[in-house]
């Protein structure tokens, strides 16, 4: 992370002195906030496949058997994946 941080801070200096100050800011900008954007649209995709199967059942259209074995192994494979994190 930090050798990350040095290469950023060393093509940021050589940018800035390829560009001016107020093209730097506009690409910066653009890039964090499309990067925040992609954040959204990942964080909005995985609350909707864990929750696909509720909502698919609420509309009447999947079976309840088959949901609460979607949501336990569900359960069971981030217990697992917790456990060996921690």
């Amino acid at each position: 992370m930090i050798a990350t941080g040095a290469v950023g801070n060393w093509l940021g200096e050589r940018a800035l002195d390829r560009m001016g100050e107020q093209a730097l800011r506009l690409v910066f900008r653009t890039i964090l906030t499309l990067l925040g954007l992609r954040l959204i649209w990942v964080a909005i995709a995985e609350w909707y496949e864990r929750r696909k199967p509720l909502l698919l059942r609420n509309a009447g259209l999947l079976d309840d058997a088959l949901v609460d074995r979607n949501l336990a192994t569900h359960k069971l494979a981030n217990s697992s994946a917790s456990s060996a994190a921690g």
